[in-house]
């Protein structure tokens, strides 16, 4: 199943393109709530290249009706969490534009941080599908601050 990843502006518009990377969307869950499935990549390069990715991180799921939910206090909670994602589009670009000068400035930063282009996943970092992922986020934030959004939010789902 495909992850994908979509913004939103807060006036409702949706971006017209979609990051369908679900490596990108995999590497974050592992950094974010240790699923297991894959090397955590992300935290060493936060660590180590002490980078900020908080706003990258602000994400909410796809809309659902309380219908959808088994009660009240999750569909509250879910809600909640959906309102939290919103952030000046400003703040997403400065994320992704350090990212990615910070890869830049580094590009050996993956091997010296233990990845193996042997590994399908971790060639994600290696061959720069990693960055070609940021740098479609920033293509993505870029049309909402285009079209004057004053809040954004990452919308992820499956399909």
């Amino acid at each position: 199943m495909e992850i994908w990843i979509s913004l939103e502006a807060e006036n409702g518009e949706m971006c017209p393109n979609a990051l369908t990377s679900t490596l990108f969307s995999e590497y974050l869950d592992e950094y974010e709530r240790h699923v297991g499935n894959l090397k955590d990549v992300i935290r060493p390069l936060v660590e180590r290249l002490g980078l900020n990715i908080e706003p990258l991180l602000r994400q909410a799921g796809w809309e659902f009706s309380r219908l959808e939910f088994p009660s009240d206090k999750i569909f509250a909670e879910y809600q909640k969490a959906r309102e939290v994602a919103w952030q000046p589009p400003q703040q997403l670009i400065d994320c992704l534009t350090q990212i990615i000068k910070v890869i830049d400035a580094h590009p050996e930063i993956f091997i010296e941080i233990g990845l193996s282009s042997y590994s399908i996943e971790e060639n994600y970092f290696i061959r720069g599908a990693f960055r070609r992922d940021l740098l479609d986020l920033l293509q993505m934030t870029e049309w909402a601050k285009g079209i004057d959004a004053q809040r954004i939010r990452l919308i992820s789902g499956e399909g």
